[in-house]
C-alpha cells in the first residue's frame, strides 16, 4: 500500500528516495493536534493520587463552602446595635464557639469568643479580631466599632453548591487537589493513561554501563526518552532497541504498534535507499502525515499512523530527539488526554551577540542568567548548536527559538524562549 502524504512535498515527488520540503513548525504542531483525538476510556481515582492526570469530567462542589457563615479570625462575635453611643464599650462574654460546633443564638447585650472557622451564632453581625479586644475577667473591652459583617465569611463565599470548580480537560496540579478536597470530591474521573512504546534503532548501540568499544556508541536516547515519557498521564508499555535492518525494524514496529496509543522511535529517518523507518511505515500500510519539519536540530521529525497507533519518528542525535519530544511528543500526549497543548513561552533577550548562517528556525539550548533593568529575562547560549552534544542540554534552562529569518541577534532584540518546567522534567 502506498504511503499517503497529507502534507505533500511542494513540487511533488515520491516519498522514498526524494527530498521533501519540510513542513513549517506551526503546521507540524497543528498536524499533531488534529491527529491526537482524545482517548475515550476513563477511570475514577482518588483526587490525592491524580496529580498530573487529566479530568474527563468536571469536579462539582457538593455543598456551599463555607457551609454556614463562619469567622475569618480568632476573636469576639457581637451585635453592632449593642455598641451604642461613644466608645469604648464593654460587653459580658457568654462563653466561646469552637470550629465544628453548633452555637446557640447570641443573646442581646453579650459578646461571645469565637475561633477561626467556627460558625457565627445567630444574631451576631460582626467579629473583631482578638488582638483588638481587651479581656478583663468576664468582660470584653472594645475600643473600635467594626463594620457590618466584618470578619464574617458568608456561606458559599468560596465555593457555591453545584458549581464546576475544576473543568474537564484540566491537568490536575497539587493546588487542584486542595480545591477538589474543599469541594468534597474524594474521587475524580480522569482519562486513562496514554499507552506508549519506544523503539530505539541503530547498529552497535551500547548500554550506558557497557565498556566502551572502538566503534560502539552509547545509547543516550533510550534512557533520555524513557525518562521524558515517564509521566503521570503516560504508561510506557514497552521499550525496545533494534539494529537498522529493514526486517527487524518492520517486525518491531508491528509488534509495538499493537500495544500502544503512541509509538515513539528514534533514529532511522534517513531519506536514502530504503528510507529506514519511513519505508517500514509504508510496508506496514501506515499513513505518513509529514516527513520533516523546518527546524534545526530535528528537521527529520516525522509523524504518521501505524495500525491505529500514532507514530512519532525522532532523529538519532540526542538534542534533536529531545527537541522533537519537547515540541511534538508532549503535544500528542496532551491531545490524547483531551486538551490543547500550551507551549510555555517567555520573551527574552540574549546577553551577547548571536550570529548564524541562513537556515530553518533553530532551537538552541540556553541558560537564564539574569534580568535587564526593564525586568526582561536574559539568556546565554553557545555560539552554535551541536546536536550530538549532551552537556549543553543538561546545563540549559530551556530552548531559544531563533526564527529562520534571523541572522544576527543582540541584547536589544526580543526572542522567544521555551523554558523547561524544572531541571528534572521538561
Amino acid at each position: 500500500m502506498a504511503v499517503h502524504i497529507l502534507y505533500p512535498e511542494r513540487g511533488g515527488g515520491a516519498l522514498n528516495g526524494a527530498r521533501h520540503a519540510p513542513l513549517p513548525l506551526d503546521e507540524a504542531l497543528a498536524a499533531c493536534a488534529s491527529l491526537a483525538a482524545a482517548l475515550g476510556d476513563t477511570e475514577e481515582i482518588a483526587a490525592g493520587s491524580a496529580v498530573g492526570r487529566h479530568l474527563a469530567a468536571p469536579v462539582l462542589s457538593r455543598a456551599n463552602v463555607p457551609l454556614l457563615p463562619c469567622s475569618a479570625v480568632d476573636g469576639y462575635a457581637l451585635r453592632l446595635r449593642d455598641l451604642a453611643g461613644p466608645g469604648p464599650w464593654r460587653l459580658p462574654v457568654a462563653g466561646s464557639v469552637a470550629a465544628g460546633s453548633v452555637p446557640p443564638p447570641l443573646r442581646p447585650g453579650y459578646a461571645v469568643g469565637i475561633a477561626s472557622g467556627a460558625p457565627v451564632p445567630q444574631g451576631a453581625t460582626a467579629i473583631l479580631a482578638g488582638e483588638e479586644v481587651t479581656r478583663l475577667d468576664a468582660l470584653a473591652h472594645f475600643s473600635r466599632c467594626p463594620m457590618p459583617s466584618e470578619n464574617i465569611r458568608q456561606a458559599g463565599e468560596d465555593l457555591a453548591a453545584g458549581d464546576p470548580v475544576l473543568r474537564a480537560g484540566r491537568c490536575l496540579g497539587r493546588r487542584d487537589v486542595a480545591l477538589a478536597a474543599a469541594a468534597g470530591a474524594d474521587l475524580v474521573t480522569v482519562r486513562r493513561k496514554v499507552r506508549a512504546a519506544l523503539l530505539v534503532t541503530g547498529d552497535g548501540l551500547l548500554d550506558p554501563g557497557d565498556p566502551p568499544g572502538p566503534a560502539g556508541v552509547t545509547d543516550v536516547n533510550g534512557p533520555m526518552l524513557r525518562a521524558l515519557m515517564d509521566r503521570p498521564d503516560t504508561a510506557l508499555a514497552a521499550a525496545e532497541r533494534t539494529a537498522g535492518d529493514p526486517h527487524g525494524i518492520r517486525t518491531a514496529l508491528a509488534r509495538l504498534a499493537g500495544q500502544a496509543d503512541l509509538l515513539v522511535t528514534t533514529g532511522g529517518l534517513s531519506v536514502g535507499a530504503g528510507a529506514g523507518l519511513r519505508a517500514a511505515v509504508e510496508a506496514l500500510g501506515g499513513t505518513l502525515h509529514f516527513a520533516g519539519v523546518a527546524m534545526a536540530p530535528g528537521g527529520a521529525v516525522s509523524l504518521g499512523m501505524i495500525e491505529g497507533a500514532i507514530w512519532l519518528g525522532l532523529p538519532g542525535s540526542p538534542l534533536a530527539a529531545f527537541a522533537g519530544w519537547h515540541l511534538f511528543g508532549r503535544a500528542i500526549v496532551a491531545g490524547l488526554q483531551g486538551r490543547t497543548a500550551r507551549m510555555h513561552k517567555m520573551v527574552v533577550s540574549p546577553v551577547g551577540e548571536i550570529l548564524r548562517e541562513p537556515g530553518p528556525a533553530e532551537l538552541r539550548p540556553a541558560r537564564l542568567v539574569g534580568y535587564a533593568p526593564s525586568g526582561r529575562a536574559l539568556v546565554s547560549t553557545d555560539r552554535a548548536t551541536f546536536p550530538g552534544r549532551v552537556r549543553p542540554l543538561a546545563e540549559s534552562d530551556g530552548l531559544l527559538l531563533i526564527p529562520a529569518a534571523a541572522r544576527r541577534l543582540g541584547p536589544a532584540d526580543l526572542v522567544e524562549f521555551l523554558p523547561f518546567r524544572d531541571r528534572g522534567y521538561a
